[in-house]
């Protein structure tokens, strides 16, 4: 840009600063007719002047104007036009820029392919003329900080490198909008959807908190809607920005991070105690612009705005649908005084917990469990109902409701017409697949194979189906292998009236079964209009994928479910994956399936579970070095690493996974054991449901709900929603041992015996023997129980080993020895996960309890929790 325009540019934004807001709008359409390029930075320019408010003010006279103005005069700077050949010089090798997302006065955004790893990522360039008056050093250093936040909802930091005159950081690429995105498109949320987004939002903050982070520039746009879920960026930048620029030495005023439309009170007036509770106001003007559409403070410009937020009371909150107690939490978040806001993003979120997460006319509507009955589904009825209530009630007059404003789908289990009824795996690993391949790296939400399947063994319809799992699409059809030949013919149906959207058939050869399975997917993706991490063409596809079509078909082999019920089945589905494998050592999802037959194996062999805990990490560990870009291999090294005992890398390494796929196997289901044997309850529940969300039809998300309500002390709701699990062929045991410690918490013997010796007989449920002597022995029927701890004794029976002979002697209040079990079963690794339930509150309470390094709840509060 030459001088002359340089001093025009400034003259007319000086000339602009100068008349009403009202009148800009056509002072730059006017003085810019002829000459867009000058159109477009002038209306730059003054939008950021005016919703940066102050902080442009002090972020010129502090950064800026020892820089000349740069910024102000630097229109390659706005466009990045100029930046982008220099971004790609200091990028090149790392990096692949594709093009240009946009920004604003303190960054500009690219879209980038990180060439390591094949993995598109955000990249966000400081302004050249802002990073010359900071600390580079020091605003690295607090990234770093940043970057160790691992939450399913914060979008990471991966790296900040400072290259020439560059200060860039990068993180990854997030397919949707951003709810700033959403309101401008359609106003006012529903209060179903706007509370969702609250609570994961509120999640990410609870936990950003809890490691010293606060956020300070909470709004719309820096939280992205992605599939069902919310996820906030930009942790850290802000402190980062105001720490470099403190560490660069200058003397004038300070820059007070965050927007000041979405500023706390005591942030706005740059108060030095502002703390984590500066968040939780935004996040309340957030809430409340989902609700109303608009902020709860009038004015005419933002300094006007703010000038209402520091003197005046919010507006009400005037929709009819809202529910009170809603309206007076965002409220009482939104008060002037920081003290009068809740301590906590984690008390808001158990605030929340009430109200679900439906409407108010939502609530008083029929659920879709009605429907669900009417079909026959009397099994899992409940558990339906149960998720419904809390997270996906709508209007059953229309069975298109089923069929959210966002696409979805369910995949049905592949029917086999293979002459070989052995080809029956082949065909459910292939809907594995497509499961897998449809849920990955897009907007398309996917319910979990193992709920379609339930509802699929209770001979339900296509219709029936869709209705019962909300989809507005379903995805059924038929595999038929012949020699070397493969014939795959699929539909996709309408949920809302039966008809068919698209069908295919493909008959190839069964090299080709890589290119069906790519051309299926991206039909369905084309069909609905959502994006796939799906690339055309064969050589680009998924790494999940090996080119030895033997190793492929042994996996899907291996990857039938049904083998994990039986002892001699696990035995077929590691022989098949180890065959995968020895046809292909570099067939990372063959590893990562194997962890979970090892998991399940140790599980029945009490006298060498150990060495199966040893080959699950080796198989994890193997699948990670291979391919670390698979969700599996972090879901699975989780799981072997919390059979352990070290939930610290577990969570870390869940949290990878579900970033990358919010749908991999046993996600939510693992971080909601994380939490319930960490103590953080809140956190807990918020997982589960989630995970029942995604699965609702699945024993194990189930089992995970059940335990988050009953850590809750919500004793009735947990038997409820477990009373459909003793009805399954074959019957959960978990449902028994759950409900047995429901009612032994509440002290009713006789109802905690039955349960327990119902698990006993009928489903061996391995800690059901254990528990059953322990409400003998409190059922004043010691005489029972010490015949139940000889045989644990003697070795005659097993209840998860020393583990199971501490229960026993907890329940007959035989501490000592209870406590000298209880170290054996700590060194064994043997179901500490049952030692936190508020049932042994005895145990908590002793002394020695604090060397096992189990948390304990205090008091009888399960919202109470200690570390």
């Amino acid at each position: 840009m030459d001088a002359h325009r340089v001093a025009r540019l400034a003259d007319l934004f000086d000339q602009a600063l100068e008349m009403p807001e009202a009148e800009r709008a056509e002072f730059v359409h006017t003085v810019g007719e002829e000459d867009a390029g000058l159109r477009r930075e002038l209306s730059e320019l003054l939008e950021a002047h005016e919703s940066s408010g102050g902080y442009f003010d002090a972020l010129s006279a502090k950064v800026v104007s020892p820089a000349c103005m740069t910024l102000v005069a630097g229109a390659s700077w706005t466009t990045g036009s100029a930046l982008r050949p220099e971004l790609e010089t200091a990028l090149e090798g790392r990096y692949r820029l594709e093009q240009e997302l946009g920004g604003g006065a303190m960054s500009r955004v690219f879209l980038a392919e990180e060439i390591q790893l094949g993995r598109k990522v955000v990249v966000k360039v400081l302004p050249p003329e802002l990073t010359v008056t900071m600390s580079g050093d020091r605003f690295r250093r607090e990234i770093q900080l940043a970057a160790q936040l691992q939450h399913p909802h914060i979008v990471p930091l991966l790296t900040s490198e400072s290259i020439g005159r560059l200060l860039y950081y990068t993180m990854p690429f997030i397919a949707g909008e951003s709810l700033r995105a959403r309101l401008v498109r359609g106003g006012a949320l529903p209060i179903r959807d706007a509370l969702s987004i609250w609570r994961d939002v509120l999640d990410a903050l609870a936990h950003a908190h809890a490691a010293r982070v606060v956020h300070r520039d909470i709004k719309p746009a820096n939280v992205l809607l992605t599939g069902r879920n919310a996820l906030v960026s930009d942790f850290g930048i802000a402190r980062a920005i105001e720490a470099a620029a403190e560490d660069a030495d200058l003397t004038t005023p300070g820059i007070t991070p965050g927007t000041p439309a979405y500023m706390a009170p005591e942030q706005a007036t740059g108060d030095p105690g502002a703390d984590h509770r500066v968040d939780i106001y935004a996040a309340a003007l957030v809430m409340y612009e989902m609700l109303e559409g608009r902020l709860p403070f009038a004015g005419s410009s933002t300094r006007e705005v703010v000038r209402a937020r520091l003197d005046g009371d919010p507006r009400p909150i005037g929709r009819p649908d809202c529910p009170p107690e809603l309206a007076a939490l965002v409220r009482r978040c939104l008060s002037k005084d920081p003290a009068g806001r809740p301590a906590t993003a984690e008390a808001v979120l158990a605030e929340l917990e009430p109200l679900g997460s439906s409407d108010a006319g939502a609530r008083a509507r029929p659920r879709p469990v009605r429907r669900i009955l009417a079909y026959g589904l009397a099994a899992l009825g409940v558990a339906a109902a149960a998720l419904a209530a809390r997270s996906l009630a709508d209007d059953p007059a229309e069975p298109a409701a089923a069929a959210s404003a966002a696409a979805s789908v369910a995949v049905i289990p592949l029917a086999n017409l293979s002459p070989d009824t052995g080809d029956a795996a082949l065909a459910e690993g292939m809907t594995e697949e497509l499961n897998a391949m449809l849920s990955r790296g897009g907007t398309l939400r996917v319910v979990a194979s193992t709920s379609v399947r339930a509802l699929k063994d209770r001979q339900l319809d296509v219709r029936q189906i869709a209705d019962s799992l909300r989809v507005s699409h379903v995805l059924e059809g038929s595999v038929q292998k012949i020699g070397a030949r493969l014939r795959i013919q699929v539909r996709l149906v309408e949920a809302r009236d039966g008809s068919t959207r698209w069908s295919e058939t493909y008959d190839r050869q069964m090299g080709d079964i890589f290119a069906v399975q790519d051309d299926i997917a991206r039909a369905v993706a084309g069909e609905l209009d959502v994006r796939l991490a799906v690339a055309a063409g064969g050589a680009s596809r998924p790494r999940r994928y090996t080119p030895s079509l033997a190793a492929y078909e042994s996996y899907l082999r291996g990857k039938n479910s049904t083998l994990f019920r039986t002892v001699h089945g696990r035995r077929e589905g590691i022989e098949h994956l180890q065959q995968a494998i020895a046809a292909d050592p570099g067939f990372a999802a063959a590893h990562a399936s194997l962890v979970w037959m090892y998991l399940n194996e140790a599980g029945s062999a009490p006298d060498n579970h150990r060495e199966w805990y040893a080959r699950a990490e080796q198989a994890a560990r193997t699948a990670m070095a291979l391919d670390e870009s698979l969700p599996e291999s972090h879901s699975a090294l989780a799981w072997a690493r919390m059979a352990r005992g070290d939930y610290a890398t577990a969570e870390v390494e869940l949290k990878r996974a579900i970033a990358i796929d919010p749908a991999v196997h046993r996600g939510y289901e693992g971080l909601a054991r994380i939490y319930m044997s960490t103590g953080r309850l809140v956190e807990q529940l918020a997982a589960a449901r989630r995970g029942l969300e995604i699965d609702p039809f699945s024993t194990q998300a189930i089992r995970e709900m059940a335990l988050a309500l009953n850590m809750h002390g919500r004793c009735d709701e947990t038997l409820e929603l477990l009373r459909p699990l003793k009805d399954l062929r074959p019957p959960a045991g978990v449902a028994g041992v759950i409900r047995g410690q429901c009612y032994a918490r509440k002290q009713m013997w006789p109802e905690a015996i039955a349960e327990f010796r119902w698990a006993v007989e009928t489903t061996g449920a391995r800690a059901a023997l254990a528990f059953l002597g322990y409400a003998l022995a409190r059922g004043n029927r010691s005489d029972e129980a010490r015949v139940i701890l000889s045989d644990l004794l003697a070795g005659r029976k097993y209840s998860h080993g020393a583990f199971g002979i501490a229960v026993v002697y907890t329940g007959l209040r035989e501490y000592d020895e209870a406590f000298v079990w209880l170290e054996q079963a700590m060194e064994e690794s043997s179901s500490r996960v049952y030692l936190v339930d508020p049932l042994f509150e005895d145990l908590h309470r002793d002394p020695r309890f604090a060397r096992l390094g189990v948390f304990r709840i205090a008091g009888d509060s399960a919202g109470t929790q200690k570390r």
